[in-house]
């Protein structure tokens, strides 16, 4: 395994209202991290001898809490992923990645 850059976002409400009168919000960089996959997480299913993987990944990075808590996205090898879970193991924080709708591939 070895450690690649992944860079972080937040989702800040820019004040305005969507079609929906939701906040929009925009995305907003928090910079670059390593980060290294890790071989925990992901799990297989059989749908009617259909197999299919709903496999988020999990990563190990050296970022700050603060960050990692703020993060909603991220973004590796060009595709972006939601944040779908963090924790902090003391040295290390982790990341659950799930890859967003729109990107998976056909």
């Amino acid at each position: 395994m070895r450690w690649v850059r992944a860079e972080l976002f937040e989702l800040v409400e820019t004040g305005a209202r969507d079609a929906l009168n939701n906040p929009a919000r925009e995305r907003r960089s928090l910079g670059e991290t390593l980060v290294r996959h890790t071989p925990y997480g992901g799990e297989r299913a059989d749908s009617d001898g259909n197999a299919y993987e709903d496999a988020p990944m999990t990563f190990v990075t050296p970022a700050p809490i603060a960050t990692v808590r703020r993060a909603a996205l991220a973004e590796l090898d060009g595709r972006a992923y939601r944040v779908t879970g963090r924790a902090d193991l003391g040295r290390w924080r982790v990341l659950t990645l799930q890859l967003e709708k729109g990107e998976r591939d056909g």
